[in-house]
């Protein structure tokens, strides 16, 4: 009896261990996509005084490119994920959380996915400061276009779509020809029903699903903010019916009545992201991907 109590506890010991074993990478990196090349500066590069000469003369400069950081788990299999994030944040939003555990990229490369973090343009390694400039849809959808592009030419298939927030407008404002599905959590909005963009996405068959966390539905009323999400959630779950009727898959997920309740716009920082993960993950396994 003493040794199965033994036995039991070593076991016991054992289990936080599991949750951090190390992560074996077979490749990982840096790189941009998309963007433009300025016009040339007025007058002719000096080519013996080159980076010295500060009236920069000639000079063009490579803008509105997205930057990614990636890594592929060794043995990868499964469908490749390329992670945008929302207004004001960056890709180190998906890396980790608040209290320094694993955030959604280390969770999805330990269930066997090659996972892409998107700085999205202007912002962050695709900027030289935090935001070096205005938001542009297009401009962002171009280069998210160029990104998903890169992703199919590196592993050969096309890649899992995860959007947060302001960043689910730049995802329907990207092509649908690398995409393989939209992990959409609570976007400003779904695409409105018979417009061009929700045609694209009818006529790619790209399904869908949206994450919606608590305080909407169950949000105090003297908040503005309550009824903004209130309506969000209203019209991404009028989008997905219809989506579904017109021959797409798209499904909407309130948290609380999946039983997980206290999560905030930022999820997958939450204490319960792992659990929030295991949730996307079957429903992507039911997919296929």
């Amino acid at each position: 009896m003493k040794k199965f109590l033994m036995l039991m506890l070593s076991l016991a010991l054992c289990v936080p261990a599991l949750a951090n074993e190390p992560l074996i990478i077979r490749e990982q990196g840096v790189f941009s996509a998309g963007g433009t090349v300025t016009e040339p500066l007025p007058g002719e590069f000096n080519v013996a005084e080159n980076w010295l000469d500060f009236s920069r003369a000639g000079n063009t400069a490579h803008v509105d490119h997205a930057n990614v950081f990636y890594q592929i788990p060794d043995g990868e299999s499964k469908t490749p994920m390329v992670f945008l994030h929302g207004y004001g944040q960056s890709r180190t939003g998906w890396q980790y959380t608040p209290d320094r555990r694993e955030g959604w990229s280390d969770i999805f490369l330990r269930k066997g996915h090659g996972v892409f973090l998107v700085d999205q343009p202007r912002r962050g390694a695709a900027g030289s400061t935090p935001n070096t400039g205005n938001y542009d849809v297009v401009v962002a959808g171009s280069a998210l276009s160029a990104v998903l592009s890169e992703v199919q030419r590196m592993t050969g298939k096309k890649a899992i779509y995860v959007t947060h927030s302001q960043g689910g407008r730049v995802g329907w404002q990207t092509d649908t020809d690398n995409m393989a599905a939209i992990v959409a959590i609570e976007p400003g909005f779904a695409p409105e029903i018979g417009s061009e963009t929700y045609k694209k996405f009818v006529a790619a068959k790209i399904p869908m699903i949206f994450y919606f966390g608590d305080y909407i539905e169950n949000g105090p009323g003297d908040i503005k903010s309550t009824a903004f999400w209130k309506s969000v959630l209203d019209q991404c779950r009028d989008f997905a019916r219809h989506y579904s009727e017109d021959g797409g898959d798209a499904t909407v997920i309130y948290l609380p009545d999946e039983g997980m309740t206290g999560n905030s716009h930022f999820m997958f920082q939450e204490l319960n992201n792992a659990q929030i993960a295991d949730h996307i993950e079957k429903w992507l396994e039911a997919k296929g991907l």
